[in-house]
């Protein structure tokens, strides 16, 4: 309870620095936090397990082009060693690009293109999670699409769901991922 105590005290020192300057419009950065282990110990989901957690930080930087729209660039790294019987590593890395789409005031629409590469389980969207001795291995192509939140002109959550095309072991591989996680973004 003292770590999350002090965690979140962080957080709003952090949050009270940065939301002292003005964010720029067009030209900003973003990182963000996957915040599903933290919120799970609040809220429990009716679960023990989380399931495979695909990226744990993401990084954002969205400028206009010259034509005047605004362009993003995304990056997304995640890494897990879940100590199972097999005790088995985890990876996924995406980089792409991103287009947002104001809904309302407060929402949001996104939708992408990304380059993955992916290590994990073969099984690991299973709810059981007991997971195979033979991992996927592959790299392709994912269609991202999401909703997110703005709590502020500095702070969002959103979560996403995407489609897959992935080719490796197994050898080619289609699949819609779960909006499994919830991130956290800071704006700067």
């Amino acid at each position: 309870m003292k770590y999350i105590l002090i965690f979140i005290l962080w957080i709003h020192g952090v949050g009270t620095i940065f939301t002292q300057v003005p964010v720029d419009p067009i030209n900003y950065k973003e990182f963000g936090l996957n915040m599903t282990g933290l919120i799970s110990n609040f809220i429990p989901f009716n679960s023990t397990k989380l399931g495979l957690q695909r990226y744990a930080f993401s990084y954002k930087k969205t400028r206009i082009k010259k034509n005047g729209k605004l362009a993003t660039f995304r990056l997304g790294l995640g890494f897990d060693n879940v100590f199972d019987d097999n005790g088995f590593f985890n990876f996924n890395f995406r980089i792409g690009g991103e287009k947002k789409r104001k809904l309302s005031e407060k929402f949001t629409f996104i939708s992408g293109n990304d380059f993955i590469l992916l290590v994990e389980p073969v099984n690991a969207n299973a709810k059981d999670l007991t997971f195979d001795d033979t991992p996927k291995i592959g790299a392709g192509y994912s269609h991202p699409f999401g909703i997110e939140y703005h709590l502020n002109n500095r702070v969002s959550i959103y979560t996403e769901t995407a489609l897959e095309v992935t080719v490796g072991f197994p050898p080619v591989a289609v699949r819609m991922v779960p909006p499994a996680s919830i991130f956290l973004n800071v704006r700067m």
